[in-house]
């Protein structure tokens, strides 16, 4: 993912398979949120590693951006690539979660496609995203991440787990020529696909804000301007967490009331006929 600037919000909500959480993730620079520990749980996909609590998951990135064809001052791009997720924090401490990158590893898989209002890389732009998606994995034993050969690739040494997936709400991108560097503003949906990988906060909405920094010496501009490569960038997602609405008892006897009135009146009805 790109070098990320001002603040993103996430703007929807997606309801979890599974669980009673709902998630937004959004990749962008984190603001002044009040951030909430998240409990995960590695050995819901197989891991032999205990569970962690964290509020925010440090990332590295390993991307490829290429430009296509143009339309007037529009020019499209594609972006694809892999977030691993590195160490953890909480409370401002960082650590490494017992297991992470040698029992499993953790990380995202995103494509995404836009325009912006430069021909190439070597001038500086501001652009939008059009479309994005990502998949989190889980996978067993240590996988490692590249784009040495001008492609992102993962070499994975045991099974993979599809944990959530999710996809663009909005997102800006842009970047510097001289000096070189990349940025965007991303929100996307997360929605869980593997029950019991999450354990807290349960019946919340919880977001995620991240931040990334690909400067000169991770972003290399290739292909005669028209693409550049994200080679170990730094990044992170943070949480926040609201309280989902509980219906009250009394709503919850109103509807009852209510289908039992529906159930009398259909009966009657058939009695009738």
């Amino acid at each position: 993912m790109r070098n990320l600037s001002a603040t993103a919000k996430a703007l929807t909500r997606a309801t979890l398979a599974g669980t009673a959480v709902a998630l937004t993730l959004t990749v962008g620079t984190v603001a002044a949120q009040a951030q909430t520990a998240v409990t995960f749980n590695p050995g819901s996909f197989g891991a032999a590693a205990p569970t962690f609590t964290a509020d925010v998951l440090n990332l590295k990135d390993f991307s490829r951006v290429d430009l296509g064809s143009s339309s007037g001052n529009t020019t499209t791009f594609t972006e694809s690539g892999f977030l691993q997720v590195n160490n953890a924090s909480l409370n401002g401490n960082t650590f490494d979660p017992t297991g992470n990158r040698s029992a499993y590893s953790l990380y995202f898989q995103y494509s995404g496609t836009g325009t912006q209002n430069a021909a190439n890389f070597t001038q500086s732009s501001q652009g939008v995203f059009n479309s994005l998606s990502y998949t989190l994995y889980g996978a067993l034993g240590a996988s490692t991440f590249s784009v040495a050969s001008g492609t992102p690739t993962v070499n994975n040494t045991g099974a993979t787990t599809v944990l959530a997936t999710g996809s663009l709400i909005n997102g800006t991108t842009s970047f510097s020529a001289n000096p070189t560097g990349a940025g965007a503003n991303i929100s996307a949906t997360y929605v869980q696909q593997l029950a019991n990988f999450i354990l807290s906060p349960a019946n919340s909405t919880l977001r995620l804000f991240g931040a990334f920094n690909n400067n000169e010496q991770i972003v290399t501009v290739v292909n005669n301007g028209q693409s550049f490569l994200i080679n170990g960038g730094g990044g992170d997602v943070s949480f926040t967490a609201t309280p989902t609405p509980v219906p009250e008892p009394a709503s919850m006897m109103i509807f009852g009331t209510a289908l039992a009135g529906l159930g009398a009146i259909t009966r009657r009805r058939r009695k009738t006929a």
